[in-house]
């Protein structure tokens, strides 16, 4: 039961984590038509920061499963994409710099199937939040629509919709 609660914890926060980045995102899209150049990079931004601390949130969630014997590879996995996405972002120049945002969103989408495939892992919800994070990614990716400011509107709305998924199945099965 505490293992579960832990499991349960760590999903709620890496939750509420991407339905805060969402708001935000959709707030800084208001702006963007005032002030376009700086608030893409301050999205760009949020999106390395929130990137940043779900991969340290998941780092604190597989370390804990480890010491308890429980399945962490995926969060493992959540840990790597998601600073190895952080970091590019923070890193690639401003042409490139949405791109690993879709590729850690059809990554943690799988690490996520994955994970609610498991007895510990199964929560409402959550396989609903996997297919979302990779439908978006793959829309993102190779979606009829490239255009930087309809992308990020995309993003605002996946990370509201999977961050409120995530957070709702967390909560409901406590």
């Amino acid at each position: 039961m505490i293992a579960s609660s832990r499991t349960h914890r760590g999903l709620a926060i890496r939750g509420a984590l991407l339905l805060v980045v969402g708001l935000i995102e959709g707030v800084l899209l208001l702006f963007a038509f005032r002030i376009p150049n700086i608030t893409v990079h301050e999205i760009t931004l949020v999106l390395a920061v929130f990137l940043l601390a779900d991969g340290t949130v998941a780092l604190l969630e597989a370390a804990s499963a480890a010491t308890r014997g429980a399945a962490w590879r995926a969060l493992a996995g959540d840990t790597l994409i998601s600073l190895a996405a952080g970091v590019t972002i923070l890193v690639v120049a401003a042409p490139g710099r949405f791109r690993p945002f879709p590729v850690w969103a059809i990554v943690t989408g799988v690490l996520e199937a994955v994970q609610a495939l498991t007895p510990a892992g199964r929560t409402p919800g959550r396989l609903l939040a996997a297919i979302v994070s990779v439908a978006f990614g793959l829309f993102a990716l190779f979606g009829p629509v490239q255009d930087r400011a309809v992308l990020l509107l995309v993003a605002a709305a996946f990370a509201v919709v999977a961050g409120g998924l995530r957070l709702g199945g967390a909560v409901r099965s406590r």
